[in-house]
């Protein structure tokens, strides 16, 4: 008499996306500005200039994507970049859209940076 594996699936139907980079978001660790990892301050980028009104950061070239984690922010926010860049942002449930315009982002409103090439160096309006 040959034993066979018995496994149990528990299955749950789910809204279908394309394979985007979306994820699940109610498995993601939270993360916000005061807690995403990088050398030195703890971040990936380096803020450059604070102020009540605005935040100047910069991301730089030789970052891992890695470190690019999706997260949540604590406040509204618009991102404005300074020049040009082929760096991306991906809201939640969004394809990733060019940074070269205006982005508002909502507070707690779950959203990842992608890589390009260069620095990238944006200005974040407090809204």
């Amino acid at each position: 008499m040959r034993l066979q594996n018995v496994t149990i699936v528990l299955k749950r139907r789910i809204k279908l996306k394309q394979d985007i980079g979306l994820a699940v978001y109610h498995v993601m660790q939270s993360y916000s500005d005061s807690n995403q990892t990088s050398e030195g301050s703890g971040k990936p980028y380096t803020d450059l200039e604070i102020t009540d009104k605005y935040i100047l950061r910069e991301f730089g070239d030789d970052i891992d994507p890695i470190e690019l984690m999706w997260h949540r922010d604590d406040q509204d926010r618009t991102i404005e970049i300074i020049g040009k860049t082929d760096w991306s942002i991906q809201l939640e449930d969004s394809l990733p859209t060019s940074l070269n315009e205006r982005i508002f982002i909502k507070r707690h409103e779950w959203h990842r940076v992608i890589k390009g090439t260069g620095k990238l160096q944006l200005k974040i309006h407090l809204d």
